[in-house]
């Protein structure tokens, strides 16, 4: 998730600061009299529509979850109500945070994926980050799914071995019930076959001294 995190914030910093640089043009000539003007400083994502991006989505990542969950209803009543792409673009990147589930980034890819196909008047720094996002969130949301889906076959065929496992013992419980009646019945029919000489009647023993 962390790597999603740097490089949400990487891909609005290299918009941001790339995306509108102006040509470099020749050095004036050096007038003594007039003061140096100072160094323009580089692009950040503050868009004259949408405000500053990349604040607003570093702000987000500290929010607890009940006021993420606040400003995600807040955002998709305004987005339902605008329509505008800005409020599009800033529901997509509350959706698009680490730890956020599998659904909530799908919505952010759908989102996204409309905010393009119809670029109804964004700029194009904007048009460029969602671009970007659109891309990243595609490719962790395969790999995502994909882990799902062993997840998922892996838990079956867990299920499985333990149903086999149960059967089995049952299996092995009711061999040993046999077993035993077996040697019931094989015990029984030994004694029929070999009496014991307890129960074989003898004739009487005569004295040798009578008469």
């Amino acid at each position: 998730m962390y790597k999603l995190t740097t490089g949400i914030i990487a891909i609005m910093l290299v918009v941001g600061c790339t995306t509108f640089r102006p040509p470099p043009t020749p050095d004036p000539a050096p007038v003594p009299a007039s003061p140096q003007a100072p160094l323009p400083e580089p692009e950040t994502m503050v868009d004259p529509g949408c405000g500053d991006l990349l604040g607003y989505y570093e702000a987000a990542l500290l929010m607890e979850n009940v006021d993420r969950e606040q400003e995600l209803e807040t955002l998709t009543e305004i987005w339902s109500l605008t329509r505008e792409w800005c409020d599009q673009l800033r529901l997509a990147l509350m959706l698009s945070q680490p730890e956020t589930p599998v659904k909530e980034r799908e919505r952010a890819l759908n989102l996204l994926t409309d905010l393009l196909n119809r670029n109804d008047g964004m700029e194009m720094k904007s048009y460029q980050l969602a671009q970007l996002l659109h891309s990243q969130l595609e490719q962790l949301l395969s790999r995502q799914i994909h882990v799902q889906k062993l997840k998922r076959k892996l838990k079956q065929e867990r299920a499985a071995s333990r149903k086999l496992l149960q059967r089995l013992t049952a299996l092995q419980s009711q061999l040993e019930q046999l077993k035993n009646i077996e040697k019931s019945i094989n015990e029984k029919e030994q004694a029929i076959i070999t009496p014991s000489t307890d129960n074989i009647p003898h004739e009487p023993v005569q004295n040798s001294t009578g008469r």
